[in-house]
């Protein structure tokens, strides 16, 4: 009957400082708040904010250094290619 310590809440606040941090490094460290998405009206002002590294999805992504965009040399790639594939990862 006792609720876990780790909720969704406790996940997200652990996560966003990272996320923020991220947005305020690309912003020239402007502050960021860390919004309390355990309120409604946090929750409602994050709501179409779909930010992600994720290739996949649609939308703005952040960039992987402060510097923008950086494309590795092809020698990087290939190796990258070849220790993943060690690991069971082909692309």
């Amino acid at each position: 009957g006792e609720p876990p310590y780790l909720d969704v809440y406790k996940g997200v606040d652990m996560s966003i400082a990272g996320i923020q941090a991220w947005r305020s490094a690309l912003a020239d460290s402007a502050p960021m708040e860390v919004p309390d998405f355990r309120k409604e009206g946090a929750r409602r002002k994050y709501r179409n904010d779909h930010w992600s590294p994720d290739p996949t999805r649609k939308g703005k992504k952040p960039p992987s250094s402060i510097l923008g965009r950086i494309e590795p040399h092809k020698e990087a790639q290939a190796l990258a290619k070849k220790v993943w594939a060690t690991k069971g990862y082909h692309i």
